[in-house]
């Protein structure tokens, strides 16, 4: 599937799409057109990971870190649905 189809198909899905952008101890997310929604724990946050998407927790996206320090996740795909309890 195409970047495009997948982002379509996760809009129709009811998700809000984009860029993880973690800086400060804040997790983000950001639109295609540059819009900064900040994400709490109330948020599910999938993160695409190859072909399948992996939930990920805000403190996870927050402490998870490259050999070097830097935020994981940061940089990365991810549709996102506020009150995960309503997707279950």
């Amino acid at each position: 599937m195409t970047g495009w189809m997948r982002e379509a198909a996760d809009k129709l899905g009811g998700y809000r799409t984009g860029t993880l952008v973690i800086d400060g101890g804040v997790v983000s997310l950001q639109d295609a057109t540059g819009l900064l929604s900040e994400l709490t724990d109330k948020d599910q946050i999938e993160v695409l990971n190859g072909d399948a998407y992996e939930v990920v927790t805000l403190l996870q996206a927050l402490t998870l870190r490259t050999g070097e320090g830097w935020p994981l996740l940061a940089g990365l795909y991810a549709r996102v649905a506020k009150d995960s309890d309503s997707r279950i």
